[in-house]
This record gives C-alpha cells, structure tokens and sequence, in this order.
C-alpha cells in the first residue's frame, strides 16, 4: 500500500499425491527466491542484517508491512528497548523469507507481529484460506521452535475502507484464524481489529487518512491496545 511491492509467488510442487481427502503436504517456502519480492525488500532486509549486531538482545520486536514501519514505537513507548522491523508493501511470504534478519538474530524477548493485510486486499488469488493457514502455520511453527521463551503477541489486521474495502470480509476470517491459531501455538492474541472498526466493520474515517494505514490519532489508539502487553513483565 505506501509502496506496492508486486510479488510473485512460485508455484512449488507438491510432494507425494493429495486428495480432496488428504491434507496438502506443508510447502517449503524457504525454497523461495526472496529476490522477488523487490529491491525495497531487498534493502531493508539488507539493512537490517547489518543493524542487528549493534541492537541489544532480548528486546521487543516488531514485524510487519507498513503498518508497523510507520510507526513510532518511540514516541509512544520512551525508554523502551523497542526494535522496528516493518517493510512497507510486505505479504506473509515475505515475513516468513526473512525470519532469520527480522527476528531471530535478535533473540527478542517480545514478538509483536501485524502482517496479512497486503495478502487479503492485494493477492486474494493467491491467498485462499488454506493457504493464509498453511504460511502462518509454517511462520508460528518456526518462532516456536527458534524463540522458545519469547512472548509471541500475534495481532489481528486492522480493518480497511475506501478502495480495497472489499477485503474487509476476508480480513474477518484471517482474524478468526490468527485467533485460532495463537491459542494453538500457546502464543497471545492482540484484537486490534475491533479498536478500530466502525458500525459498518470498516476502518473508523478518522484513524486513517487513506483508509489503511493508521494516522496519529490511529497510532495512538494502536499503542493504547499494545501499552498492556508492552510493559507486562515476564
């Protein structure tokens, strides 16, 4: 949305035969070229590989699209050993191809993690609900096994208005699955998403200037849902 970044998923093979009957063996999406993703992508990632040995361990971490990397952690959370791994345009393909860059290198005492709008409203062809499934069960199954002890707060996507409105149904079921999900994997469950809807279960007008991404009254609102569980002690 701020910066369109077009990505193009590869088709990878299934191994072994699957039916309507079977579950669909859990793709490798590690085999991807995140080159794809674009040069933005590329840079960022890039930067933050070179960041990261200058960052103090076992802070707080946020990841996502351009929703979190405008925002200002700082300016709400003072003090607050906040790192802030937002790309803007990013899907969940593009979360799960820098893993490695975005958190673990980090070893984060908190994930915050907001992605899934950009798939929802921009690729829904290539994001049936399987899949939304199949790429955040792949992500959780990762943060669990390489962040063991990290308080993982999955947060729901914010609803939207205007343009890509139509998403906002979609948007819902991702939701239902995210909450899913997070009690699944043990990890906690950040309803944004009802903060910031209106009667019409669109994005209240005035959080967000282009219907998207949240403004300063927004932003606000968002760190007022986030100050709980940012301060919460272990």
């Amino acid at each position: 949305m701020m910066r369109l970044i077009c990505a193009v998923l590869v088709a990878l093979p299934f191994i072994g035969c699957a039916t309507h009957e079977q579950e669909k063996p859990m793709k490798d999406y590690s085999t991807m070229d995140r080159a794809q993703m674009g040069e933005f992508y590329l840079e960022r990632v890039a930067a933050f590989a070179a960041e990261n040995p200058s960052r103090p361990k076992h802070g707080i971490v946020m990841v996502g699209d351009s929703i979190t990397q405008g925002f200002d952690a700082g300016h709400y959370f003072p003090g607050a050993d906040i790192t802030n791994r937002g790309i803007s345009g990013d899907r969940l393909i593009g979360v799960i191809l820098r893993q490695e860059e975005s958190i673990y290198q980090l070893d984060p005492a908190k994930l915050f993690l907001l992605i899934g709008v950009n798939d929802a409203a921009l690729f829904p062809q290539d994001m049936p609900m399987d899949e939304f499934e199949r790429q955040y069960r792949y992500l959780f199954s990762n943060i669990k096994h390489h962040c063991p002890k990290c308080d993982v707060y999955i947060q729901s996507i914010m609803p939207i208005r205007g343009t890509y409105a139509a998403a906002n149904p979609l948007i819902v079921q991702v939701n239902d699955l995210l909450r899913k999900l997070a009690k699944e994997y043990r990890f906690h469950f950040v309803d944004t998403h009802a903060a910031f809807r209106d009667a019409s279960g669109e994005m209240r007008p005035e959080l967000a200037d282009d219907g998207v991404h949240p403004n300063a009254k927004g932003c606000a609102l968002w760190a007022e849902q986030l100050r709980p569980y940012m301060e919460k002690r272990h």
